[in-house]
């Protein structure tokens, strides 16, 4: 089985951890913090690669300690830090090594003419009387090239100059970043203790608001007592109406029983008056009707005693079923209470 791959900016993160723990980040401490993951010599190239991009870029090691909540933050700033001045330092080498190079090409111009030159001495001496004529344009030509020579000379002291002009500027940017640095170094501690602050702030107003929620607890268990003696009180008098109904209802069922009896004298009566049928007819009729209208309301009565003993008793199983619901609520609430503290 493969062992798994680690990256350089892996290396660097572990690095970056062992420091700001105090500790030395040697390369068994790093493997161990990778999780034993990548070999010893692969750790070692990135050792040596980092110690490279440090120097490279102004550092020769990393502090010895970091805050560990200011790890990440600092990374990233001096990741970035880094990377900004190496690429300002970047484009001014190669700027000062284009123009070394350009220097160096013409200076090698120069010194194949003086060659060129001291060849066409050479060549003067051994056919000055050949070449007597041509002598003066030769001597001319030299003097072109030694004017040429000076005139590179000063250039070339014009662009060693410059290099130095560009090695202070260079120097005075690393200054002003370090110094940028330290203040963005100290904006972040200043940020980092107000922040701490804010937190402590909250703390304070959740404590605050856990005391007010316990005081609402203890109100709401008040409000609950309290609707536990209404309920009480409202059962009380649904008894009180159910006993009335069934009174009434009783009451009902008597005046029934009357009203039966009633008929029952009535159709006696009537049956008495028989003989006299034709001429108490109309008379009789009236009584039967009366009687039968009584009888209708009596019944009248009944249906809605019943119907009103049905809607008591549906309203009495609705406010045990409250009343339980309440309970199990206010239960409910006293279990989460202690949960709370």
């Amino acid at each position: 089985m493969s062992r798994a791959l680690t990256t350089y900016e892996d290396f660097k993160r572990s690095w970056m951890r062992i420091t700001a723990k105090g500790r030395h980040a040697s390369l068994d401490a790093i493997y161990e913090d990778l999780g034993r993951r990548g070999s010893k010599s692969t750790l070692q190239k990135y050792r040596v690669a980092l110690l490279k991009e440090l120097s490279d870029k102004g550092a020769e090691i990393l502090p010895a300690t970091i805050p560990p909540d200011m790890v990440p933050l600092i990374e990233e700033f001096f990741t970035k830090s880094v990377a900004i001045a190496g690429e300002v330092y970047q484009s001014h080498r190669k700027d000062l090594e284009r123009q070394l190079e350009q220097a160096f090409t013409e200076r090698t111009d120069v010194e194949e003419n003086l060659k060129e030159s001291e060849r066409i001495r050479r060549e003067q001496a051994s056919l000055i009387e050949s070449l007597q004529d041509d002598k003066e344009k030769l001597q001319a030509s030299v003097h072109t090239k030694n004017t040429n020579l000076i005139a590179m000379s000063e250039k070339k002291a014009v662009l060693e100059s410059e290099i130095e002009s560009q090695r202070k500027l260079h120097e005075r940017e690393l200054e002003h970043i370090s110094q940028e640095a330290g203040a963005r170094y100290q904006s972040l501690k200043d940020r980092l203790e107000g922040v701490q602050r804010q937190a402590n702030d909250e703390k304070t107003r959740a404590d605050k608001a856990v005391k007010q929620a316990d005081n609402n607890a203890d109100h709401f268990l008040l409000q609950i007592e309290d609707e536990r003696r209404r309920s009480a009180h409202v059962e009380a008098n649904d008894k009180a109406t159910i006993q009335r109904l069934e009174s009434q209802l009783h009451i009902s069922q008597k005046r029934e029983d009357g009203l039966a009896m009633k008929f029952s004298k009535a159709e006696e009566r009537f049956f008495a008056l028989q003989g006299s049928f034709d001429s108490l007819k109309e008379s009789s009729a009236k009584e039967v009707q009366m009687l039968t209208l009584e009888l209708s309301e009596c019944k009248s009565d009944i249906k809605w005693l019943e119907r009103q003993a049905v809607e008591l008793q549906e309203a009495r199983e609705h406010l045990v079923n409250e009343l339980d619901r309440i309970k199990s609520s206010s239960q409910s609430a006293a279990s989460e209470r202690p949960a709370k503290e």
